[in-house]
């Protein structure tokens, strides 16, 4: 990526103006392929290939029920023909849609401005992209997806409310979540090889797990290893059967947030819930950016229609068909829990839009 970065950003024309030969799509279309790897949620999900010309927005899956077995275990009679299974089937559908986004500058900026900013902004706009198709996943998790409340034991009917500023994150929180996807015959996600499920949580998460004894206690036994502990992080180790995963982008529901919008207090929540992601096999599915249409658009200071005297260039991005969709709620489960220590985050990392 920063090999990337530093082509886009060496390239400069003398001249004020993006000039079309300077910047090329296929560079920059690269460029968002790489930034997509460092993108959790994407990577995770499983990839599917976007049907065009098809009528239809919609996006069809399939899984197919295990059979059962007989309380007879399916002993034949001699001579009487036996009764034909049936088949179960679970279906999902799920919308594609097309996003996009651009900036603007003018030619009189681009001449007096210290920098050329369509150049400038060459990685920003593929960085812009990469994160806006994470956040598109996020949501579709996020509305679909199971649901786990750390809560104190024998709370009734648990929500966002109901979380105090003890109920933080923990190995047997997790555990008891990828157990139950274990009984209830969901494997390990397919990037764990089938055998672990994988745990995404923020960095307030991360740390929560780093002070839990029961991590000590496997971690310092022999034939293990203190490595996480050591490099203040869980990502890619295995402990018990889970893989964990540090996320930067969380959905954090802030203190005092009305849950069910109906100004009441009763059901604000009384500390900051922070949100963990728990996957199992064919847990959700994304569009792969092979067949999502997405591609890099530019104009640069010609006359064009709107735009006569050719005053204004731009840079942006669209697909043309993008989504994702839980595929089994079963599989995807969002742990509502507390943390120790909530990190400040900052507002200002962004340019204004005001």
């Amino acid at each position: 990526m920063n090999d990337v970065i530093n082509t886009l950003s060496s390239i400069r024309t003398g001249a004020a103006g993006l000039q079309n030969d300077k910047i090329d799509n296929n560079v920059l279309l690269r460029a968002l392929a790489y930034a997509m790897q460092d993108h959790v949620l994407y990577n995770l999900g499983k990839k599917q290939e976007v049907k065009r010309n098809a009528g239809t927005n919609k996006v069809q899956w399939r899984g197919y029920k295990p059979l059962p077995v007989a309380a007879d275990r399916h002993i034949i009679t001699e001579g009487v023909n036996p009764d034909g299974m049936k088949v179960g089937a679970r279906t999902v559908e799920g919308t594609v849609a097309v996003y996009g986004a651009y900036i603007e500058v003018t030619r009189q900026v681009e001449s007096y401005n210290l920098d050329q900013l369509l150049v400038e902004y060459g990685p920003l706009i593929v960085n812009h992209a990469s994160e806006t198709l994470e956040y598109i996943t996020r949501d579709a998790i996020e509305e679909d997806g199971g649901t786990y409340y750390v809560v104190d034991a024998g709370t009734a009917s648990p929500d966002d409310s109901k979380i105090k500023a003890t109920n933080i994150l923990t190995l047997d929180v997790c555990r008891i979540v990828a157990n139950t996807m274990k009984v209830a015959r969901r494997r390990g996600h397919e990037k764990a090889g089938y055998s672990r499920y994988i745990v995404v949580t923020p960095v307030e998460g991360m740390q929560d797990l780093l002070d839990d004894e029961k991590l000590l206690q496997r971690a310092m036994v022999p034939g293990n290893t203190n490595k996480p502990v050591m490099d203040n992080g869980l990502e890619s180790y295995d402990v018990y059967n889970l893989r964990f995963i540090e996320y930067n982008y969380p959905v954090i529901t802030a203190k005092g947030t009305d849950i069910d919008g109906d100004g009441g207090g009763a059901e604000t929540t009384a500390t900051d819930v922070y949100h963990t992601y728990v996957f199992g096999e064919n847990a959700y599915a994304v569009m792969n950016l092979a067949s999502a249409g997405i591609e890099m658009k530019r104009f640069g200071f010609e006359a064009k229609p709107g735009d006569n005297l050719g005053q204004i260039a731009s840079l942006g991005w669209i697909t043309m068909g993008y989504g994702a969709q839980v595929l089994d709620p079963t599989a995807c489960t969002i742990i509502h829990h507390a943390v120790s220590n909530p990190l400040p985050r900052p507002t200002d990392i962004y340019a204004s839009q005001d």
